[in-house]
Protein backbone atom coordinates (compact mmCIF):
# COMPACT_ATOMS: atom_id res chain seq x y z
CA UNK A 1 0.00 0.00 0.00
CA UNK A 2 1.28 3.41 -0.75
CA UNK A 3 1.23 5.92 1.51
CA UNK A 4 0.10 9.27 -0.43
CA UNK A 5 1.21 11.88 2.09
CA UNK A 6 4.75 10.41 2.34
CA UNK A 7 4.92 10.50 -1.64
CA UNK A 8 3.13 14.28 -1.61
CA UNK A 9 6.21 14.94 1.00
CA UNK A 10 8.92 13.86 -2.20
CA UNK A 11 7.07 15.59 -4.82
CA UNK A 12 4.21 13.16 -6.41
CA UNK A 13 0.79 14.08 -5.90
CA UNK A 14 -2.28 11.75 -7.60
CA UNK A 15 -4.31 14.14 -9.04
CA UNK A 16 -7.23 11.85 -10.14
CA UNK A 17 -7.99 8.22 -10.50
CA UNK A 18 -10.01 6.42 -13.40
CA UNK A 19 -11.59 9.42 -15.08
CA UNK A 20 -13.50 8.20 -17.82
CA UNK A 21 -12.18 10.58 -20.56
CA UNK A 22 -12.20 10.45 -24.08
CA UNK A 23 -8.18 11.07 -25.28
CA UNK A 24 -8.96 14.10 -27.02
CA UNK A 25 -10.19 16.03 -24.04
CA UNK A 26 -6.44 16.08 -22.96
CA UNK A 27 -5.51 17.76 -26.06
CA UNK A 28 -5.97 21.45 -25.25
CA UNK A 29 -5.19 24.28 -27.42
CA UNK A 30 -1.29 25.91 -26.69
CA UNK A 31 -2.68 29.28 -26.92
CA UNK A 32 -1.90 31.42 -24.34
CA UNK A 33 -0.15 28.92 -22.36
CA UNK A 34 3.35 30.65 -21.19
CA UNK A 35 6.73 30.25 -23.46
CA UNK A 36 7.72 27.68 -20.46
CA UNK A 37 5.24 24.93 -20.72
CA UNK A 38 5.50 22.24 -22.95
CA UNK A 39 2.79 20.19 -23.91
CA UNK A 40 4.09 16.50 -25.07
CA UNK A 41 1.09 15.00 -26.29
CA UNK A 42 1.25 11.25 -27.29
CA UNK A 43 4.18 10.48 -25.65
CA UNK A 44 4.13 6.35 -26.24
CA UNK A 45 5.87 3.87 -23.88
CA UNK A 46 6.49 0.34 -25.91
CA UNK A 47 8.79 -1.67 -23.73
CA UNK A 48 10.92 -1.76 -21.34
CA UNK A 49 11.93 0.55 -18.27
CA UNK A 50 13.17 4.14 -18.13
CA UNK A 51 16.37 5.13 -16.13
CA UNK A 52 16.08 6.71 -12.19
CA UNK A 53 15.41 10.45 -12.92
CA UNK A 54 13.96 13.80 -12.21
CA UNK A 55 12.77 16.05 -14.14
CA UNK A 56 14.30 19.52 -13.23
CA UNK A 57 10.69 20.88 -13.24
CA UNK A 58 6.64 20.32 -12.44
CA UNK A 59 5.06 17.80 -14.41
CA UNK A 60 1.61 16.50 -15.26
CA UNK A 61 1.27 13.08 -16.84
CA UNK A 62 -2.00 11.46 -17.75
CA UNK A 63 -2.99 8.64 -18.84
CA UNK A 64 -4.52 7.63 -22.13
CA UNK A 65 -4.48 3.99 -22.68
CA UNK A 66 -2.61 0.95 -21.28
CA UNK A 67 -0.57 0.99 -17.82
CA UNK A 68 2.38 2.71 -17.02
CA UNK A 69 4.06 1.33 -13.62
CA UNK A 70 5.99 4.43 -11.47
CA UNK A 71 8.73 3.16 -9.25
CA UNK A 72 8.90 6.09 -6.60
CA UNK A 73 12.37 6.96 -5.10
CA UNK A 74 14.10 9.53 -2.91
CA UNK A 75 17.82 10.85 -1.63
CA UNK A 76 18.66 9.65 1.42
CA UNK A 77 20.61 11.49 4.32
CA UNK A 78 24.17 10.09 3.26
CA UNK A 79 26.81 12.43 3.55
CA UNK A 80 29.29 10.40 2.26
CA UNK A 81 26.90 9.82 -1.21
CA UNK A 82 24.54 13.06 -1.81
CA UNK A 83 23.19 11.24 -5.22
CA UNK A 84 22.32 7.79 -2.99
CA UNK A 85 18.63 7.12 -3.25
CA UNK A 86 16.36 4.65 -1.86
CA UNK A 87 13.08 3.27 -3.32
CA UNK A 88 9.79 4.73 -1.73
CA UNK A 89 7.17 3.10 -3.24
CA UNK A 90 5.02 2.52 -6.71
CA UNK A 91 2.47 3.32 -8.28
CA UNK A 92 0.37 1.57 -11.16
CA UNK A 93 -1.45 4.12 -13.36
CA UNK A 94 -4.12 3.28 -15.42
CA UNK A 95 -6.03 5.17 -17.92
CA UNK A 96 -7.64 8.28 -16.36
CA UNK A 97 -5.25 8.68 -13.62
CA UNK A 98 -3.24 11.72 -13.33
CA UNK A 99 0.00 12.69 -11.51
CA UNK A 100 2.06 15.62 -11.23
CA UNK A 101 5.40 16.04 -9.43
CA UNK A 102 7.88 18.43 -8.73
CA UNK A 103 11.56 19.13 -9.79
CA UNK A 104 12.80 17.37 -7.50
CA UNK A 105 10.72 13.84 -7.77
CA UNK A 106 12.80 11.55 -8.54
CA UNK A 107 11.13 8.00 -10.07
CA UNK A 108 11.61 5.15 -13.25
CA UNK A 109 8.61 4.53 -15.37
CA UNK A 110 7.35 1.15 -17.22
CA UNK A 111 5.29 0.22 -19.34
CA UNK A 112 3.17 -2.57 -18.41
CA UNK A 113 0.58 -5.22 -19.82
CA UNK A 114 0.32 -6.12 -23.60
CA UNK A 115 -0.70 -2.32 -25.11
CA UNK A 116 1.28 0.36 -25.85
CA UNK A 117 0.96 2.87 -22.73
CA UNK A 118 0.09 6.53 -24.00
CA UNK A 119 0.33 9.66 -21.95
CA UNK A 120 -0.08 13.41 -22.26
CA UNK A 121 2.75 15.60 -20.42
CA UNK A 122 2.78 18.82 -19.89
CA UNK A 123 6.09 19.85 -18.27
CA UNK A 124 7.10 23.30 -17.24
CA UNK A 125 10.90 24.85 -18.39
CA UNK A 126 13.53 22.41 -18.01
CA UNK A 127 16.43 23.41 -15.35
CA UNK A 128 18.85 20.79 -17.32
CA UNK A 129 21.66 21.53 -14.60
CA UNK A 130 18.83 20.31 -12.30
CA UNK A 131 17.61 17.16 -14.33
CA UNK A 132 19.74 14.08 -13.28
CA UNK A 133 19.58 10.45 -14.40
CA UNK A 134 20.26 8.42 -11.42
CA UNK A 135 22.90 5.18 -10.98
CA UNK A 136 21.63 3.22 -7.12
CA UNK A 137 24.57 1.29 -7.58
CA UNK A 138 26.95 3.62 -7.69
CA UNK A 139 25.26 6.38 -5.49
CA UNK A 140 25.99 8.78 -8.51
CA UNK A 141 23.68 11.00 -10.66
CA UNK A 142 24.52 12.50 -14.15
CA UNK A 143 23.14 15.69 -16.10
CA UNK A 144 20.53 14.32 -19.05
Amino acid sequence: MINEAYLAAQGFFLLAQGLDLPAQAFFLPAQGLPSSVVLSPGAVLVVGVSPIHNHGTWGIVAVISGQEKNTFWRRTDDPDFRDRIEQVGEKILFPGDIISFNSDAIHSVEAMGYEPTITFNIYGETNYEQRFDFDPLTHSAKTF
